[in-house]
Protein backbone atom coordinates (compact mmCIF):
# COMPACT_ATOMS: atom_id res chain seq x y z
CA UNK A 1 0.00 0.00 0.00
CA UNK A 2 1.25 3.34 -0.90
CA UNK A 3 0.94 6.33 0.97
CA UNK A 4 0.10 9.96 -0.69
CA UNK A 5 1.12 13.16 0.85
CA UNK A 6 -2.19 15.17 1.16
CA UNK A 7 -2.48 18.55 0.80
CA UNK A 8 -3.46 19.19 4.36
CA UNK A 9 -0.08 17.30 5.83
CA UNK A 10 1.95 19.66 3.68
CA UNK A 11 0.48 22.62 4.90
CA UNK A 12 0.73 21.74 8.26
CA UNK A 13 4.28 20.77 8.10
CA UNK A 14 5.32 24.17 6.64
CA UNK A 15 3.38 25.88 9.33
CA UNK A 16 5.34 23.98 11.87
CA UNK A 17 8.96 24.61 10.02
CA UNK A 18 7.84 28.57 9.81
CA UNK A 19 6.55 28.66 13.53
CA UNK A 20 9.85 26.74 15.09
CA UNK A 21 12.10 28.95 12.73
CA UNK A 22 10.61 32.22 13.45
CA UNK A 23 10.59 31.57 17.67
CA UNK A 24 14.42 30.72 16.77
CA UNK A 25 14.97 33.57 14.53
CA UNK A 26 13.48 35.54 17.32
CA UNK A 27 15.14 34.43 20.25
CA UNK A 28 18.33 35.62 18.22
CA UNK A 29 17.47 39.05 18.58
CA UNK A 30 15.87 39.24 22.70
CA UNK A 31 17.71 41.59 24.83
CA UNK A 32 18.41 39.86 27.87
CA UNK A 33 20.76 42.55 29.49
CA UNK A 34 21.61 46.11 29.36
CA UNK A 35 24.84 45.40 28.35
CA UNK A 36 23.16 45.14 24.76
CA UNK A 37 21.73 48.34 24.69
CA UNK A 38 23.57 51.25 23.21
CA UNK A 39 24.58 53.75 26.10
CA UNK A 40 23.25 56.54 24.42
CA UNK A 41 19.52 54.96 24.70
CA UNK A 42 19.63 53.93 27.60
CA UNK A 43 20.48 57.43 29.05
CA UNK A 44 17.44 58.31 27.14
CA UNK A 45 15.71 55.91 29.28
CA UNK A 46 16.22 56.93 32.23
CA UNK A 47 14.86 60.53 31.70
CA UNK A 48 15.66 63.40 34.47
CA UNK A 49 15.17 62.84 37.96
CA UNK A 50 11.94 64.64 39.46
CA UNK A 51 11.50 67.32 42.52
CA UNK A 52 12.48 66.18 46.50
CA UNK A 53 9.13 64.99 48.20
CA UNK A 54 7.59 66.56 51.09
CA UNK A 55 8.64 65.39 54.67
CA UNK A 56 6.87 62.71 55.95
CA UNK A 57 5.14 62.75 59.64
CA UNK A 58 7.09 61.76 62.42
CA UNK A 59 6.57 58.19 63.40
CA UNK A 60 5.75 56.86 66.75
CA UNK A 61 7.91 55.96 69.53
CA UNK A 62 9.35 52.77 69.50
CA UNK A 63 7.45 50.58 71.70
CA UNK A 64 9.32 47.58 73.93
CA UNK A 65 7.40 44.30 73.55
CA UNK A 66 7.55 41.77 75.83
CA UNK A 67 6.62 37.68 75.33
CA UNK A 68 5.13 35.30 77.55
CA UNK A 69 3.88 31.78 77.93
CA UNK A 70 1.80 30.40 80.54
CA UNK A 71 1.23 27.07 80.13
CA UNK A 72 -1.58 25.62 83.04
CA UNK A 73 -2.66 21.36 83.24
CA UNK A 74 -4.98 19.27 84.94
CA UNK A 75 -6.48 15.73 84.95
CA UNK A 76 -9.98 14.99 83.43
CA UNK A 77 -11.54 12.32 84.98
CA UNK A 78 -12.95 9.33 82.79
CA UNK A 79 -16.77 10.40 81.43
CA UNK A 80 -16.27 14.19 82.36
CA UNK A 81 -15.46 17.26 80.56
CA UNK A 82 -12.94 19.70 82.31
CA UNK A 83 -12.26 23.26 81.84
CA UNK A 84 -8.20 24.43 81.42
CA UNK A 85 -7.49 28.34 81.91
CA UNK A 86 -4.19 29.85 80.92
CA UNK A 87 -4.12 33.27 82.13
CA UNK A 88 -1.52 35.98 81.05
CA UNK A 89 -0.07 38.24 83.59
CA UNK A 90 -1.40 42.15 84.07
CA UNK A 91 0.08 44.25 81.36
CA UNK A 92 0.07 41.27 79.01
CA UNK A 93 -2.69 39.70 76.69
CA UNK A 94 -3.11 36.67 74.72
CA UNK A 95 -2.31 36.79 71.18
CA UNK A 96 -3.06 32.71 70.53
CA UNK A 97 -2.93 29.61 72.48
CA UNK A 98 -2.46 25.51 72.51
CA UNK A 99 -3.14 22.46 73.91
CA UNK A 100 -2.08 19.42 75.09
CA UNK A 101 -4.22 16.83 74.59
CA UNK A 102 -2.74 13.27 76.42
CA UNK A 103 -5.91 10.80 75.75
CA UNK A 104 -8.27 13.67 75.94
CA UNK A 105 -10.61 14.64 73.10
CA UNK A 106 -10.87 18.20 72.20
CA UNK A 107 -13.93 20.19 73.08
CA UNK A 108 -13.17 23.52 72.25
CA UNK A 109 -10.17 26.00 72.27
CA UNK A 110 -9.89 29.85 72.44
CA UNK A 111 -9.84 33.17 74.18
CA UNK A 112 -12.34 33.86 76.44
CA UNK A 113 -11.54 37.78 77.20
CA UNK A 114 -8.41 39.51 76.23
CA UNK A 115 -5.69 38.04 78.74
CA UNK A 116 -7.36 34.28 79.31
CA UNK A 117 -6.72 31.17 76.82
CA UNK A 118 -9.43 28.17 77.99
CA UNK A 119 -9.72 24.59 76.65
CA UNK A 120 -11.95 22.41 77.49
CA UNK A 121 -10.78 18.44 77.55
CA UNK A 122 -13.02 15.67 77.30
CA UNK A 123 -12.35 11.84 78.57
CA UNK A 124 -14.28 9.28 77.03
CA UNK A 125 -11.31 7.02 76.89
CA UNK A 126 -10.35 3.67 78.19
CA UNK A 127 -7.94 5.72 80.87
CA UNK A 128 -9.39 6.44 83.93
CA UNK A 129 -7.83 9.79 83.95
CA UNK A 130 -5.39 11.96 82.00
CA UNK A 131 -3.88 14.82 82.03
CA UNK A 132 -4.16 18.01 79.48
CA UNK A 133 -3.44 21.16 79.23
CA UNK A 134 -3.61 24.93 77.88
CA UNK A 135 -1.01 27.42 76.49
CA UNK A 136 -1.59 31.01 76.62
CA UNK A 137 0.73 32.97 74.22
CA UNK A 138 1.08 36.50 76.19
CA UNK A 139 2.63 39.88 74.52
CA UNK A 140 2.96 43.06 76.14
CA UNK A 141 3.84 46.88 74.46
CA UNK A 142 0.37 46.17 71.88
CA UNK A 143 -2.49 45.59 73.26
CA UNK A 144 -4.63 46.92 70.61
CA UNK A 145 -3.22 45.27 68.04
CA UNK A 146 -2.87 41.72 70.28
CA UNK A 147 -6.62 42.43 71.36
CA UNK A 148 -7.91 42.69 67.67
CA UNK A 149 -5.68 39.66 66.59
CA UNK A 150 -7.70 36.74 69.22
CA UNK A 151 -11.34 36.94 68.79
CA UNK A 152 -13.11 35.80 72.61
CA UNK A 153 -15.46 32.68 72.47
CA UNK A 154 -18.48 33.97 74.50
CA UNK A 155 -19.96 31.87 77.71
CA UNK A 156 -23.15 30.76 75.51
CA UNK A 157 -21.13 29.46 72.87
CA UNK A 158 -18.81 27.96 75.25
CA UNK A 159 -21.75 26.08 77.21
CA UNK A 160 -23.18 25.02 73.79
CA UNK A 161 -20.04 23.28 72.48
CA UNK A 162 -19.89 21.04 75.76
CA UNK A 163 -23.24 20.47 75.91
CA UNK A 164 -23.35 19.22 72.45
CA UNK A 165 -19.77 17.19 72.75
CA UNK A 166 -21.53 15.66 76.04
CA UNK A 167 -24.58 14.52 74.07
CA UNK A 168 -22.67 13.23 70.90
CA UNK A 169 -20.82 10.96 73.85
CA UNK A 170 -23.58 9.99 76.08
CA UNK A 171 -26.11 7.83 72.80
Amino acid sequence: MRSRLSPSLVVSVVALVLAVGGTAAAGSYLITSTKQIKPSVLKKLEGKRGPRGLQGPQGASAQTVGYRSVIVSKNVPQGTVVTVDATCPAGFVVTGGGVSLGANQLVYAGSVDNRTYEVALGNFSSFPSSDGGAQAFCASGLKTTARAAVRALGPARRSSLIADYLASHRR
